[in-house]
């Protein structure tokens, strides 16, 4: 299981195939979107590119399974990590419960 630390590169790792959905224990983000519809919205007007639409089906599947985490709208430094993280077993474990 892995815990992602930036929302857009976490996005692309997952849609280059770098990483599974089912290995996302979830994504911390600097985000604050009230709701679903605000996040697709948001995405929909600042990303480009060919993977846009692959991208912004990800990031549906983890709102839906209460895999993004936005802790607060501040910045974070994310030079301190790497953008995933190893969750540790215990974790796992809790996960299948």
């Amino acid at each position: 299981m892995k815990i992602g630390t930036s929302f857009s590169m976490c996005l692309r790792s997952l849609t280059k195939g770098d990483v599974a959905l089912e290995d996302v224990a979830f994504i911390i983000t600097s985000t604050a979107y009230r709701d679903r519809d605000d996040m697709l919205r948001n995405m929909r007007l600042v990303m480009a590119g060919k993977y846009v639409d692959t991208h912004m089906a990800y990031a549906a599947a983890l709102w839906d399974s209460g895999r993004i985490y936005q802790p607060s709208a501040r910045p974070m430094n994310r030079r301190a990590v790497d953008i995933w993280i190893e969750a540790p077993a215990f974790f796992e474990e809790s996960m299948a419960a």
